[in-house]
Protein backbone atom coordinates (compact mmCIF):
# COMPACT_ATOMS: atom_id res chain seq x y z
CA UNK A 1 0.00 0.00 0.00
CA UNK A 2 1.34 3.48 -0.89
CA UNK A 3 1.19 6.16 1.61
CA UNK A 4 0.21 10.03 0.40
CA UNK A 5 0.33 12.86 2.64
CA UNK A 6 -3.52 14.44 2.73
CA UNK A 7 -1.56 17.60 1.21
CA UNK A 8 0.29 16.13 -1.67
CA UNK A 9 -3.30 14.55 -2.72
CA UNK A 10 -5.13 17.61 -2.34
CA UNK A 11 -2.43 19.66 -4.97
CA UNK A 12 -3.08 16.65 -6.99
CA UNK A 13 -6.81 16.82 -6.65
CA UNK A 14 -6.42 20.78 -7.28
CA UNK A 15 -4.51 20.62 -10.47
CA UNK A 16 -6.65 18.00 -12.13
CA UNK A 17 -9.51 20.59 -11.50
CA UNK A 18 -7.50 23.03 -12.99
CA UNK A 19 -7.03 21.20 -16.41
CA UNK A 20 -10.92 19.94 -16.31
CA UNK A 21 -11.57 23.93 -15.91
CA UNK A 22 -9.04 25.11 -18.69
CA UNK A 23 -10.81 22.05 -21.28
CA UNK A 24 -14.53 23.23 -19.83
CA UNK A 25 -15.49 20.21 -18.46
CA UNK A 26 -15.29 20.86 -15.00
CA UNK A 27 -19.15 20.70 -14.04
CA UNK A 28 -20.37 22.79 -10.83
CA UNK A 29 -23.02 19.72 -10.03
CA UNK A 30 -20.45 17.21 -10.06
CA UNK A 31 -21.34 16.59 -6.23
CA UNK A 32 -25.30 15.94 -7.07
CA UNK A 33 -24.74 12.77 -8.64
CA UNK A 34 -26.45 10.82 -5.82
CA UNK A 35 -30.13 11.45 -5.93
CA UNK A 36 -30.39 10.42 -2.31
CA UNK A 37 -33.00 7.33 -3.02
CA UNK A 38 -31.66 5.15 -0.31
CA UNK A 39 -31.63 7.96 2.73
CA UNK A 40 -33.17 7.41 5.46
CA UNK A 41 -36.23 9.51 6.84
CA UNK A 42 -33.89 11.29 9.85
CA UNK A 43 -31.36 12.47 7.39
CA UNK A 44 -33.80 13.69 4.77
CA UNK A 45 -34.97 15.73 7.94
CA UNK A 46 -31.47 16.38 8.96
CA UNK A 47 -30.99 18.04 5.13
CA UNK A 48 -34.11 19.97 6.00
CA UNK A 49 -32.94 21.49 9.09
CA UNK A 50 -30.03 22.26 7.17
CA UNK A 51 -31.40 24.00 4.51
CA UNK A 52 -34.17 26.16 6.53
CA UNK A 53 -30.59 27.20 8.76
CA UNK A 54 -28.75 28.53 5.90
CA UNK A 55 -31.62 29.95 4.28
CA UNK A 56 -32.32 31.88 7.53
CA UNK A 57 -28.23 32.42 7.60
CA UNK A 58 -28.46 34.28 4.52
CA UNK A 59 -25.99 31.28 3.13
CA UNK A 60 -26.09 29.44 -0.33
CA UNK A 61 -25.98 25.83 -0.03
CA UNK A 62 -25.03 23.00 -2.68
CA UNK A 63 -28.66 21.22 -3.69
CA UNK A 64 -29.39 18.63 -1.99
CA UNK A 65 -32.19 15.72 -3.36
CA UNK A 66 -34.30 14.95 -0.26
Amino acid sequence: MKTVKLSDHLKRVEARKAVLAAAGKLRPDEAMRNRGLNRTEEKRELLRRVEARAKAAGVSIMKAYY
